[in-house]
C-alpha cells in the first residue's frame, strides 16, 4: 500500500468515525405508553377514545373502527424551551414500530407541570392525531415518544 492510498483509508476513518459520533440532537426523554424515562423532564402518555376524558391507563378497550388519541402530560418542572416530538405507534406483542411521524410536533416547554402536548405539528389542538386507522388489526398498541431538544 503507498503513503497515498494510506493517508486516503486514515481519512476516511476519520471521517466516518466523526459521523458516527456527531450529535445530531439531544434527546431529552422516551415517554412510552403509561411509562417514561427521566432526562431533564417528567410525564406521562395519556390515551382517549374520544377526545374528552384522558387516562395514563395503557389498557383501554375499544372497537377497531373506534378513533384513539394520545398526548403528553408534563408531570413536574424541568426543561423550558423548544424541543421536537417523534410519535411512534408500536405493537405491544412484538414491540414493532408500526408508525413513526418523525420530529413531527415542534413545541415550546414552559418547564413548569401542566403542559399538555398533543400529537399535532406545533402540540396544540385537541385531541390531535386519530391514531385508529392505523391501528385497524386486533391487538394491543402503545405510543412511544421521543422529546429531543
Amino acid at each position: 500500500m503507498n503513503k497515498i492510498s494510506l493517508h486516503l483509508v486514515v481519512l476516511l476513518l476519520l471521517g466516518l468515525t466523526l459521523l458516527i459520533t456527531a450529535p445530531i440532537a439531544l434527546q431529552l426523554v422516551i415517554f412510552k405508553g403509561g411509562k417514561m424515562t427521566r432526562s431533564g423532564v417528567s410525564g406521562t402518555v395519556e390515551y382517549s377514545i374520544d377526545g374528552s376524558l384522558w387516562t395514563s391507563e395503557p389498557e383501554q378497550e375499544s372497537s377497531i373502527a373506534d378513533p384513539w388519541y394520545a398526548r403528553i402530560r408534563i408531570t413536574g418542572p424541568g426543561y423550558s424551551g423548544p424541543i421536537v416530538i417523534t410519535w411512534k405507534l408500536v405493537d405491544d406483542d412484538s414491540g414493532i414500530e408500526l408508525l413513526v411521524k418523525n420530529n413531527f410536533t415542534d413545541y415550546t416547554l414552559s418547564g413548569s407541570a401542566g403542559d399538555i402536548i398533543y400529537c399535532t405539528s406545533n402540540g396544540l389542538g385537541s385531541p390531535g392525531y386519530n391514531w385508529g386507522p392505523d391501528t385497524s388489526t386486533p391487538d394491543t398498541y402503545y405510543i412511544e415518544t421521543i422529546v429531543q431538544k
